[in-house]
């Protein structure tokens, strides 16, 4: 069974800013506030790695995704079966479309973690069917859990935490480590733990 995090504070109601000083003022809506609109939900689709590897969208819904692949012989290991990279990657996927779903389209959410159990098997020539569904959202991080299926069959499964950020601007590494910096420290406090050596 999957668990969700617990980041020890219920999602915002209204529109806020974060009441720090430092850093863009933020006054989006996420979690039971933010109901996402069709025009929000049609740029969450997979990027250019997911489409290199055949990946397709099934659905998208305020709090779940679904994507499908078809994985070849290309994709085998050497044992002959689907290789734990393309599941890998078809869950890492999955889980960061989701989580867009929680947010505006102006936010991005990368993942912090995610964690992937590799439960049977997977063959060439058969689709890969893999739902994510959030399960629960915050100001600054989102919890989501997927599975793989084939033929009706769990394959592999993964739960994930995403940090809620601003789109980079005119520096893409400043912004990438104030996001990766803003992000895990939100998530290492809500878990009651000492926030992480800053990136520089």
């Amino acid at each position: 069974m999957l668990y969700p995090l617990s980041y020890g504070r219920p999602p915002r109601t209204e529109a806020q800013g974060t009441g720090k000083s430092s850093g863009p003022s933020r006054t989006y809506e996420i979690g039971a506030a933010y109901a996402p609109s069709v025009t929000d939900l049609e740029h969450i689709r997979p990027g250019p790695f997911a489409e290199l590897l055949g990946f397709r969208t099934v659905q998208v819904e305020e709090g779940e995704v679904v994507l499908e692949g078809l994985p070849g012989d290309e994709h085998l290991n050497a044992g002959g079966f689907v290789h734990g990279g393309y599941l890998s990657a078809l869950l890492d996927n999955a889980t960061g479309l989701a989580a867009r779903t929680r947010v505006p389209a102006q936010l991005l959410t990368p993942h912090l973690d995610i964690h992937v159990q590799y439960v049977r098997g997977a063959k060439a020539g058969l689709p890969l069917t893999c739902r994510a569904t959030v399960l629960s959202g915050g100001r600054r991080a989102v919890s989501v859990a997927a599975e793989v299926t084939q033929e009706g069959r769990l394959v592999a499964r993964a739960s994930s935490s995403h940090a809620v950020v601003q789109k980079p601007t005119d520096d893409p590494r400043r912004d990438a480590d104030h996001n990766w910096n803003e992000g895990r420290t939100a998530l290492e406090r809500s878990n009651g733990r000492s926030p992480p050596p800053q990136v520089t």
